[in-house]
């Protein structure tokens, strides 16, 4: 009798850290957070050929740009909005870019890139809609200056 009772004491002790084991290792807890969204997949269209903006002074053409445009978008949706009407946003960056940078402003601070940047995004979310076209980001600039 006493040998049954060690026997039963022995497996009621491992049943016992067996299910603590389980309990605290294997279970899942009731209130963990759900998994995190995936990344969104990030899909771009790189403006070509470059635009051309010509910057007027006295009277004559003092310097040109060639500016290579990227346009960043985190849904393909939004990139098949954009690329049906990408002439009209193009068209947008070009009467945008002749404005500024015709700028004394501009000429002072050497043609600032951030600057740039920021008032293409304000034209594209103006044409297209706030945050059809997630980042305009300049891949290339080639200036060119007249005597």
């Amino acid at each position: 009798m006493k040998k049954l009772l060690l026997i039963l004491v022995l497996l009621l002790l491992l049943g016992g850290g067996a299910a603590a084991a389980w309990w605290f290792y294997l279970r899942k807890p009731d209130n963990a957070p759900p998994p995190p969204p995936p990344a969104p997949t990030l899909s771009k269209i790189d403006i070509e050929p470059p635009l051309p903006i010509s910057v007027i002074k006295n009277n004559r053409v003092a310097r040109t740009f060639f500016l290579k445009l990227t346009l960043i978008f985190d849904d393909p949706k939004k990139q098949d909005k954009v690329e049906k009407i990408l002439p009209r946003l193009i068209d947008g960056f070009n009467v945008e870019l002749h404005e500024l940078l015709s700028r004394k402003l501009m000429e002072e601070s050497d043609y600032n890139n951030d600057l740039i940047i920021l008032r293409l995004q304000e034209v594209s979310d103006r044409l297209m809609g706030p945050g059809t076209v997630t980042k305009v980001s300049i891949a290339g600039i080639d200036r060119q200056e007249y005597k």
